[in-house]
């Protein structure tokens, strides 16, 4: 997996956003580093996918 994006998730904090502007980047991804990535992701955040578009869009409730 790419070195920066690595070191990026690595020093993210709770509340920190990461935003992608170039979605090719991460579609070229292997499996295996793919799954990293959401491992690693999934490690430093609880938020659920539910969770993460009320943040977006605006909580329904």
């Amino acid at each position: 997996m790419r070195p920066k994006l690595t070191q990026l998730i690595e020093d993210a904090h709770k509340g920190d956003v990461i935003l992608v502007e170039q979605m090719n980047r991460l579609a070229r991804l292997s499996q295996a580093d793919w799954d990293t990535l959401k491992r690693m992701l999934s490690e430093k955040t609880s938020l659920s996918y539910q969770r993460a578009a009320d943040l977006i869009y605006g909580s329904s409730t």
